[in-house]
């Protein structure tokens, strides 16, 4: 204790209150379930799955896009929604400014990849992203227009856990082609 009161001195204590910073807390969090084994995350998740969504918490697929969204695990039903179905959308979601589409040359995409798609019969994200590719050297435009309306076809949604061939991996072949004709639907 002697030693301690020679050492110590109060010059260092500062007078400003500690401060508790809960994004940065919920930035580490975010990295820990990021970084988390594929299996741990499924394991850890499940729980927080609600009964809409729980036939999805053993689907891999979805395990390995959902956790680059998270901040925390409660947020797996809000980020998983998109299997659900898709939801009732404003069509202006399509215009995207980076891309620089329209409502219009959405439509037009979709419409041209549709019979394409369903030719398709390697249904993997590899196979799919190279179709898109190609259909945007086709059609002449950027990869990522051809990407986001895709994206938008099958989930309704600006922000998914992963892009547009992840989202058509996970939802399978027969529902992402019902999710873009009844996009083509609503958006001609």
């Amino acid at each position: 204790m002697e030693q301690l009161e020679k050492i110590f001195s109060i010059d260092g204590i500062s007078k400003s209150p500690a401060v508790f910073d809960y994004d940065k807390l919920l930035w580490f969090n975010s990295h820990y379930i990021k970084e988390m084994p594929l299996d741990e995350f499924m394991a850890k998740a499940k729980p927080y799955y609600n009964e809409e969504l729980a036939a999805f918490a053993d689907n891999e697929k979805l395990a390995r896009h959902v956790p680059t969204r998270l901040s925390v695990l409660r947020e797996v039903n809000e980020k998983a929604e998109f299997v659900k179905g898709l939801p009732d959308y404003d069509t202006a979601r399509f215009v995207n400014k980076k891309n620089k589409t329209t409502v219009e040359q959405c439509s037009e995409i979709i419409e041209y990849a549709l019979p394409k798609l369903r030719e398709v019969t390697d249904w993997s994200n590899d196979a799919l992203f190279e179709l898109l590719k190609a259909i945007a050297d086709e059609k002449g435009v950027k990869a990522g227009a051809v990407m986001w309306a895709i994206r938008i076809g099958v989930s309704g949604l600006a922000v998914t856990p992963g892009g547009a061939t992840e989202l058509m991996e996970i939802l399978g072949k027969d529902e992402s082609i019902k999710r873009l004709e009844t996009s083509l639907a609503r958006i001609k």
